[in-house]
């Protein structure tokens, strides 16, 4: 399923972070500080959006995978989502050695080694001297690719547990796992050290969680309408028949040969004097009680 709205938010995420990063970076002390202007200052707030937007993108495809039934679905899932971060990953840690740090490639072996390994493997972020050693925004790429493993191995725990619980824990262990990166880095006078450990995936999860339910509220929406859809089943395959005959009416119900299993046979083709199709749809029809007869519709 797409969701056009979802690349608004990534805009919106990245315009936040780059907009920071020059205020900072540059530096832009003029920068305004009130108003919009604010939003951009603590723009590092994007960074925690695409995480939500993570947790709902990544959460929504595993949930699914799994509430379908898919025998291997574990492997189906890593299998798409390295086919879609590896190629492009590979190609700008290359492009930055070869065009912005080359001087990385001059390393002892063993350090290079270490280097690209851990960037090969994300786990580049788990580490100070291995943090943005290569092309610095890709610490977030190994954050999640590890987020990618715990969704998988966590799943069948994450399509049934409770969604209120779910963002009660998730936001418990990031903000514990905060606390604990915040008092065992501060003597160390390196702000940056704190920054390596306080964002670690554990100090991420309520982020995360926040998407994953959000995907769960969906699913299990979604799940709740095919449910009732599944009970209503024979009332609709009667009002199928029902329907079928009357003149210059087109019964369309293909949703009931998927589900059955077997082909219904429909009233007909379309054509341009056709008057009305009537689709036997899975969730309108709840209460035969409530029909009248066809010709009441069609007099």
């Amino acid at each position: 399923m797409y969701f056009p709205n979802i690349n608004l938010l990534r805009a919106f995420a990245a315009l936040l972070v780059l907009v920071y990063h020059v205020i900072e970076l540059a530096p832009w002390p003029d920068f305004p500080a009130s108003g919009v202007g604010l939003m951009f200052r603590a723009g590092w707030v994007g960074v925690d959006l695409f995480f939500v937007i993570s947790g709902f993108v990544i959460g929504l495809s595993a949930i699914r995978l799994y509430r379908d039934g898919e025998p291997d679905y574990r492997r189906t899932f890593m299998r798409r989502r390295l086919a879609r971060i590896v190629p492009l990953y590979v190609l700008t840690c290359a492009a930055f050695l070869a065009v912005v740090h080359p001087s990385v490639l001059s390393l002892p072996w063993g350090r290079l080694a270490l280097q690209l390994g851990s960037h090969l493997l994300f786990l580049h972020n788990l580490h100070p001297s291995l943090h943005g050693a290569i092309n610095g925004p890709n610490w977030s790429v190994a954050a999640e690719m590890q987020f990618y493993v715990l969704v998988i191995v966590a799943v069948p725990l994450l399509s049934r547990m409770d969604v209120r619980w779910l963002v009660t824990g998730g936001v418990l262990v990031a903000w514990a796992s905060r606390a604990v990166a915040f008092f065992a880095t501060r003597d160390t006078g390196n702000p940056n050290v704190t920054f390596v450990y306080a964002t670690q995936v554990p100090a991420m999860l309520d982020a995360f969680a926040i998407g994953i339910a959000i995907a769960r509220l969906h699913v299990d929406g979604t799940m709740k309408h095919w449910q009732e859809a599944r009970k209503a089943g024979a009332s609709i395959i009667d009002l199928t028949y029902a329907l079928e005959g009357e003149k210059d009416v087109l019964v369309m119900s293909p949703w009931v040969s998927e589900a059955l299993g077997k082909k219904v046979p429909l009233g007909g083709e379309l054509h341009l004097g056709t008057q009305a199709v009537i689709p036997a749809h899975p969730v309108v029809v709840t209460d035969l009680s409530q029909c009248r007869p066809a010709s009441h519709f069609f007099a």
